[in-house]
């Protein structure tokens, strides 16, 4: 993974295929100043629609437990193609 911040405050990720798929297979990555965790799910609206619920219930607050199920069940889904 090769993090950085530009000069404007623009931060960049780039993620090589190895980190893709470890993403892929349901293991967030942390960039390395923990500022920000990268997951994947294959279908990014139940995703949003699940957070958005959480979110309703628990303001700002993200229980790492839910964070957690949530990303696992949304691994479960069938890939969609937008």
């Amino acid at each position: 993974m090769i993090y950085f911040t530009t000069m404007d405050g623009q931060a960049v990720l780039i993620i090589e295929s190895g980190n893709l798929e470890r993403l892929k297979s349901g293991k967030p990555m942390k960039t390395p100043d923990g500022k920000f965790m990268v997951c994947y799910t294959p279908d990014m609206e139940w995703t949003a629609e699940q957070f958005q619920a959480m979110l309703a219930v628990t303001s700002e607050h993200v229980d790492p437990q839910v964070f957690d199920f949530i990303l696992k069940e949304g691994l479960k889904r069938a890939k969609v193609k937008r």
